[in-house]
């Protein structure tokens, strides 16, 4: 072997490979996560700063939901939810389905949690600090199986109810107060006072009904028959077949003749 360089001699003894591949490998002294290259390792979801697939932990009767401090998925398993103070509530005072999963995140000094329950409902609240508390209330979400009521929207049920305002129907509401108007802003009913509606046509007073008379500003037309009487009555009505236009009229000149109900034509 002598008179043989280095490099011939590596190649003599079959070292090449070797030192290839020696050239590439991983320091003993490297770490990932502080753990030492220097045999096999197992990383957990947190060396990496992820969330586990697996459950971190488990949240039963007697419990709160709070003490789910540890960012990941938590299994919830609660028998009786009365027995957990901080248990999401319905606005009802009724509990979320108490079987499901939550998931608890944290960023900085904000945490989160959100809880779906196996039956669908889902309910989520947030806060800042270092970890979750009892005394932030939760959100819940609406769905198929739990609809918001009209009052929760600030409609009016089906059923009836009050509504505080002016209503227009197809257009907005000019005439303001407690008032209805209908096709035109300003045509439409408003109330005035105890027992009295006003009618209004083009923001004009046309007329008013109160507890004893419907009173009108402007002349009444009627394609049909005028009666007026509560047992033997009045009746004014046209068979539409003149040559003229009649009138019934009452009027005075204040002297010789204070008083004349007077029939005329054209």
């Amino acid at each position: 072997m002598s008179g043989k360089s280095v490099d011939g001699l590596i190649e003599y003894v079959g070292l090449r490979e070797t030192i290839n591949l020696a050239k590439n490998a991983v320091p003993a002294t490297r770490r990932v996560n502080n753990k030492p290259l220097s045999g096999d390792i197992t990383l957990s979801a947190a060396d990496v700063r992820a969330i586990s697939a697996d459950a971190v932990g488990e949240i039963t009767d007697n419990s709160t939901m709070a003490s789910a401090n540890t960012p990941g998925w938590w299994r919830v398993a609660v028998s009786n939810s009365d027995t957990v103070t901080d248990f999401p509530t319905y606005p009802d005072g009724s509990k979320l389905y108490s079987y499901g999963y939550m998931l608890v995140e944290k960023i900085g000094e904000v945490w989160f949690q959100h809880y779906y329950a196996h039956m669908g409902a889902n309910a989520k609240r947030q806060d800042w600090g270092t970890e979750p508390n009892t005394s932030r209330p939760w959100i819940i979400d609406y769905n198929t199986a739990n609809k918001p009521s009209a009052g929760d929207v600030g409609a009016l049920p089906i059923t009836g109810g009050r509504l505080n305002g002016s209503l227009g129907i197809g257009t907005d509401n000019a005439l303001g107060g407690n008032s209805i108007v209908l096709g035109d802003n300003d045509t439409g009913i408003k109330w005035h006072s105890d027992g009295v509606l006003g009618l209004y046509a083009n923001n004009a007073l046309v007329g008013y009904i109160d507890n004893s008379w419907l009173h009108m500003s402007v002349d009444v037309l009627t394609n049909g028959i005028l009666r007026a009487g509560n047992g033997k009555t009045l009746t004014l009505s046209s068979g539409n077949n003149s040559a003229m236009n009649a009138g019934f009229s009452l009027w005075g000149n204040g002297t010789d003749r204070p008083t004349v109900i007077e029939l005329s034509d054209d």
